[in-house]
């Protein structure tokens, strides 16, 4: 192929991407709702380290496209934990997808995981625009995307962070974001270490 269809087949791929992208999110958001949702959670040993790593990785050349860096690091002491590993992928995937959409060329992207309060945190902290305190709350709801002129080219359904906040809650957990306008932001969701998360040891 020469310069030029290359050119459109890359794009006809990176179409295909978000159609799917999208697709999968309008059934995550209906699937795991905590109130309405009809998604039966299967749980099984799940290793955050193996996940982190491996969703890092597969976006490395997305970042790297957005002339973005992007590291993982998770502490030595998070467990094993007892979880709806497709639920938990699905929360981390949309919000590395979102940090790297959402932070201008030559910034970087890092994921971490540790244990804080009894609880396994995972933490996306991207260096882009940042998001105040009004716009902070309305983040996490059905639908919401926020109105800004920077990132009037970027495609979304608003539907990323519900899902994440639904996979955290159908753990007992929770999401939400610190973020400072000009200074970036950090997307976190927690699990407890309780109750049907842990590993039963007989």
């Amino acid at each position: 192929m020469n310069e030029r269809q290359e050119h459109f087949v890359e794009k006809i791929l990176s179409g295909i991407a978000q159609i799917t992208s999208l697709v999968d999110n309008i059934q995550d958001a209906g699937r795991y709702d905590i109130e309405t949702g009809f998604y039966e959670m299967t749980r099984d040993q799940c290793d955050l380290d193996e996940i982190v790593q491996r969703i890092v990785h597969n976006h490395l050349v997305p970042a790297e496209k957005a002339d973005l860096g992007i590291t993982a690091e998770v502490a030595s002491n998070v467990p094993i934990i007892n979880a709806d590993k497709n639920m938990l992928e699905r929360a981390l995937t949309n919000l590395v997808d979102n940090a790297i959409k959402y932070t201008p060329n030559g910034g970087q992207v890092r994921v971490t995981a540790y244990t804080a309060n009894n609880s396994v945190i995972v933490a996306v902290t991207d260096t882009g625009l940042g998001i105040s305190e009004e716009n902070q709350k309305l983040l996490f709801q059905r639908h919401v995307r926020l109105a800004r002129q920077e990132h009037k080219k970027v495609k979304g359904s608003g539907l990323g962070l519900f899902i994440v906040k639904s996979a955290a809650q159908r753990h007992g957990g929770d999401a939400w974001v610190e973020s400072e306008e000009g200074k970036g932001s950090t997307f976190f969701f927690s699990i407890p270490l309780k109750d049907e998360n842990l590993i039963v040891h007989n």
